[in-house]
């Protein structure tokens, strides 16, 4: 970063290197006073440097990330907001809740969308309560009272219960399926209006079926969307617990593709380090619930090649994945056609991790997944253009902060004489979220 205070020039004239993270815990805001800072920090840092000018609003700071000659923001805060992106129709005051990792609310007001900062989890009560103080202070700085409520298709998400306190007698509510706001996002901020492909790559959305959403294959706009397909579904073990211990979703993974009796010694053999019992974990899988998800794919990847039986962080895994990846190798996946929707099927590319990684290294076999998946994704993207007639092909998702993915991806989808719409003003991960609430709002409502 470059220095922007006066105290930052100072330091910097007598250090040649600073190592700088913000000050909170992980997934918890950002400490903005010195009280806070003592009490909070006092038994893990050596020493304090205090000012005595208060902060009023805590934003992190952005973040920027390059993928070939493109960037894109991973962290949309200091700096960029509130900057407003403009509407191109007018309609009421919206308030759009968005999702609850990666949170931001938006509003619509006077033919602008104001989204707001990076917001984090909200299952911390501590980033709850930061989203309840942004939000008044938004809606007090601009004087905005908005009549009308968008939230996820989640009935549990805080996001929207928070949004529901603030705005509790709303003219009329709406709920949007958590892809097809990061589909009319991505439309939005690229001023297209029409129809596009979308292939919709995250960790955990609530499908309209019931089950959690993540690998999508959709075709729509701002009006409305179709799934056109998806990842094959495996079992999520122990639901949310997945995220923190990807080796659930690399068993279940190994047992989707391999069967019981053939993964046998990788799920209960002597070498098993999780020692888990047969009954135990057959009981886990037959309670647990249905994913597409394509980040729960990752997950599960990264731990069979050893990245991460557990980790701090959600996305820790997948990254560990794609920075150790070396070469150009292909691991198989199946793009099929089942009952009208385009399947993209994993199991190959699992099975080439399983008999492959004793006599293969790591590294090569995550280079190998990712240009594999890349070139499925491709031609899943190329049958979906062929059933709707558009050559446009949306990128949304937290997925896509997945640089290598990304890169790869582009490449196919261009030599299949594709378009890829991808995200520039805002992040490809939950953060878009409430401006495509905001967005499928203002087409029901706006004039």
């Amino acid at each position: 970063m470059l220095p922007y205070t006066p105290l930052h020039a100072l330091l910097l004239d007598s250090l040649e290197v600073l190592v700088m993270t913000s000050a909170n815990q992980s997934e918890e805001p950002i400490i903005a006073s010195n009280g806070e800072a003592l009490e909070r920090l006092g038994n893990i840092v050596d020493g304090f440097l205090m000012h005595d000018r208060d902060i009023c609003m805590r934003v992190d700071d952005s973040v920027v990330s390059v993928a070939g000659k493109r960037s894109f923001y991973v962290r949309r805060a200091r700096g960029v907001v509130p900057q407003p992106l403009f509407l191109t129709k007018k309609g009421p005051s919206i308030l759009a809740a968005g999702g609850e990792m990666k949170a931001t609310f938006s509003v619509t007001h006077e033919g602008n969308l104001f989204p707001s900062q990076y917001l984090g989890d909200l299952k911390e009560m501590a980033s709850a309560s930061y989203y309840r103080e942004a939000l008044d202070h938004f809606l007090s700085l601009y004087g905005m009272n908005p009549r009308y409520l968008v939230t996820d298709l989640h009935p549990l998400y805080l996001s929207s219960r928070i949004c529901s306190e603030v705005l509790p007698d709303p003219e009329e509510t709406l709920a949007v399926q958590h892809h097809h706001a990061h589909l009319a996002a991505c439309l939005f901020e690229n001023r297209i209006e029409e129809p596009a492909v979308g292939l919709i790559l995250d960790g955990t959305g609530y499908g309209t079926d019931g089950t959690v959403w993540g690998g999508e294959i959709l075709w729509g706009d701002a009006t409305g969307f179709k799934r056109l397909g998806h990842f094959l579904p495996f079992i999520l073990p122990g639901g949310e617990r997945a995220v923190r211990e990807p080796w659930r979703s690399a068993l279940s993974l190994a047992l989707e593709t391999k069967g019981v009796d053939e993964a046998e010694g990788l799920l209960f053999g002597k070498d098993c380090p999780l020692r888990l019992t047969r009954e135990s974990f057959l009981a886990t899988i037959e309670a647990g619930i249905r994913t597409s998800s394509c980040g729960r794919l990752f997950d599960g990847a990264a731990a069979l090649l050893g990245y991460g039986d557990s980790v701090s962080f959600d996305g820790q895994a997948p990254m560990l994945l794609e920075s150790s990846a070396r070469g150009s190798g292909i691991l198989p996946f199946k793009v099929i056609e089942n009952e009208g929707l385009i399947l993209l099927d994993w199991r190959p590319a699992i099975a080439g991790i399983l008999e492959r990684r004793t006599r293969q290294s790591a590294s090569s076999l995550a280079a190998a997944f990712h240009g594999g998946l890349a070139i499925a994704l491709a031609d899943a993207a190329e049958l979906a253009s062929g059933k709707t007639g558009t050559r446009r092909v949306v990128l949304s998702g937290g997925v896509w902060q997945n640089r290598r993915l990304f890169s790869l991806v582009i490449a196919h989808l261009r030599r299949r004489n594709l378009d890829p719409v991808v995200h520039a003003l805002l992040s490809p991960n939950d953060e878009c979220v409430s401006v495509g609430q905001a967005v499928v709002g203002q087409e029901r409502w706006g004039k």
